[in-house]
């Protein structure tokens, strides 16, 4: 998606979707209590989360799935995803927007067939990431677009007393229409207001509405898909000139976008071009918008190794570590805007990305075994 449709500012990403509650109506209810149902309710959104997760966590926990925030980043494979593009065409200034990259909601939209199956529900996206005709669409008339290419979906979830996720910048949570432009209200997934709200923000340009229940896949299975998936991301075997590894949603991206090793080389190469030196705050987003994705990888691999025997949980603890040190990485690093403006600081900064591709490369190593051992 080109850079002029996001807003800078994704809303930041650990805690669970709360109890499940049963809220969707059973197949002869009546549309119309489902419907009201839903319009009692409000999200209650977290800060410091992945938006898009994080909401897609509250929607399924609404409609009654026993679902959280971690395993959502984990199966999603946002949690291990190094979202960057090769040869960028997003340009400031004949500077890479390394900031942009993370914002875009990549690691979660193509692995959303794989989420059907891991919380046994449909989700039908549209979205215009890797359809430059719905960009130049969405930008000659964003209320047009939205009209004949989202509302059908959304308004037919809604009726059916389903919420939905739309974007604009980060992801709010669809519950009902409202009077005004754009017609939606509801709750910022990463928002701490308890209220409903329209939203003002401007026309959303992607969607998800969740569907039927659908056949869901064995814990186990779905623990050594994730794994074998992470190791993958990492390689750059799911977008990109090495693709094949896994059939994703909007292929598209692998046009540009490079999930792994080949990201990292990417923003380093941007740190080595000081002739444009960009802006300090582009990589600070992108640190903490790793940081928090690794936090929830921490979180996930450990959850998972409390359910498998010890041969398993020692590597899965081991992987898990070795996201620890990607973190206190981070932690560390100077983002001020004298280093990034100096030769010294980007090369500091480049060296961490280095030790971080290492660190992560023996996390990968430990996953794969612990994917062998399930086995």
């Amino acid at each position: 998606m080109a850079r002029w449709i996001l807003t800078f500012g994704m809303c930041v990403y650990g805690v669970t979707a709360g109890t499940a509650v049963a809220n969707e109506a059973a197949p002869d209810a009546d549309n119309i209590a489902a419907h009201a149902r839903l319009a009692e309710w409000i999200p209650e959104g977290v800060a410091n989360n992945n938006s898009y997760a994080r909401g897609l966590a509250l929607v399924l926990s609404y409609l009654g799935h026993e679902v959280d925030y971690d395993t959502i980043m984990g199966d999603s494979g946002q949690a291990f995803i190094a979202q960057g593009e090769e040869d960028s065409i997003n340009l400031i200034d004949g500077a890479v927007d390394v900031g942009w990259w993370p914002l875009e909601p990549v690691g979660m939209t193509i692995r959303l067939d794989f989420l059907e199956q891991a919380v046994g529900r449909e989700l039908r996206d549209v979205t215009i990431g890797d359809d430059h005709g719905a960009q130049v669409e969405y930008r000659e008339d964003p209320a047009q677009f939205y009209k004949s290419r989202l509302a059908p979906t959304l308004e037919a979830a809604l009726a059916e007393g389903r919420p939905c996720l739309a974007q604009v910048g980060t992801f709010f949570v669809v519950t009902g229409v409202a009077e005004g432009d754009p017609p939606i209200k509801g709750a910022w997934a990463c928002g701490e207001r308890r209220e409903i709200e329209r939203l003002e923000d401007g026309y959303p340009y992607t969607l998800l509405a969740p569907g039927d229940r659908s056949a869901k896949i064995d814990r186990k299975a779905a623990d050594v898909e994730a794994l074998r998936y992470a190791v993958a991301l990492h390689q750059d075997r799911v977008l990109g000139p090495d693709a094949g590894a896994y059939p994703v949603r909007h292929a598209g991206y692998g046009k540009y976008w490079r999930t792994g090793v080949r990201s990292y080389a990417a923003w380093i190469a941007a740190l080595q071009d000081t002739e444009h030196l960009g802006q300090a705050r582009w990589h600070r987003n992108v640190v903490y918008q790793l940081a928090i994705n690794r936090r929830s990888a921490v979180r996930y691999l450990d959850a998972m190794g409390e359910r498998h025997p010890e041969s398993v949980a020692t590597r899965l603890g081991a992987a898990a570590r070795g996201y620890e040190a990607v973190v206190k990485a981070l932690e560390g690093v100077d983002l001020s805007e004298e280093a990034i403006a100096s030769v010294t600081g980007r090369d500091a900064l480049a060296r961490v990305i280095e030790e971080i591709v290492d660190l992560e490369s023996q996390a990968a190593a430990e996953m794969e075994s612990a994917a062998q051992a399930i086995n």
